[in-house]
């Protein structure tokens, strides 16, 4: 498993503050833009939510190929004033760019490990991800996190429309997210681990 240095990732404000401004909440992602992203059925999604919730603003970190025809998509389903392109950003930039988004969004279509998912649950935000390898082994559906089928718009927007209604959910789910990565993919935790892990072995070889 990958692992992160948790300490770079600040818990995002607990309770109801944890909106900054509830008429534009932000929903974020993370990936580069590349087919496997799923940023198509997100664009979708996106539109759904909308629909219910106008003023959110949906911000999309990365860049690849599809660059273009996901700016025309947005066009096309006349969402592209709530959807920024941020374009690709340094490691060391994302901490404080998560910081500042209210719901973590992955819609892949498939995933080795998703790193991107463990460092928006270190902010402590909510994620929406799709129910995938390399995904499924981060998330428990509904205690830490929520996992909705690839390319499917409706179920994403779904679970994105049931975090904005419910500020306590969100709250909750993205408290357990920062306490699932501390016990689980924190790079010391993971260290100190191994490290026991070894003594047993070479004393056990003695």
């Amino acid at each position: 498993h990958n692992a992160i240095d948790i300490r770079l990732f600040k818990m995002r404000h607990s309770g109801d503050a944890a909106i900054e401004n509830p008429k534009t909440p932000v929903i974020g992602s993370v990936g580069r833009l590349h087919p496997q992203k799923g940023y198509d059925t997100l664009l979708e999604g996106a539109k759904r939510v909308l629909k219910e919730r106008p003023t959110s603003r949906f911000k999309i970190v990365g860049e690849g190929e599809l660059l273009k025809p996901l700016r025309r998509k947005a066009e096309q389903l006349g969402i592209s004033e709530a959807v920024e392109f941020m374009g690709q950003r340094s490691p060391a930039e994302i901490p404080d760019i998560l910081a500042g988004f209210d719901i973590f969004v992955q819609a892949s279509n498939w995933e080795a490990f998703g790193i991107a998912i463990v460092e928006a649950m270190a902010c402590g935000l909510p994620v929406v991800a799709t129910r995938v390898e390399g995904v499924v082994d981060i998330i428990e559906e509904g205690v830490d996190g929520f996992l909705v089928p690839p390319k499917d718009p409706e179920a994403l927007a779904a679970r994105i429309l049931q975090l904005l209604r419910d500020p306590h959910l969100r709250t909750k789910i993205g408290v357990k997210a920062r306490r699932k990565v501390e016990a689980n993919f924190d790079i010391r935790e993971m260290t100190d681990r191994m490290a026991r892990i070894y003594q047993e072995l070479l004393n056990g070889a003695r």
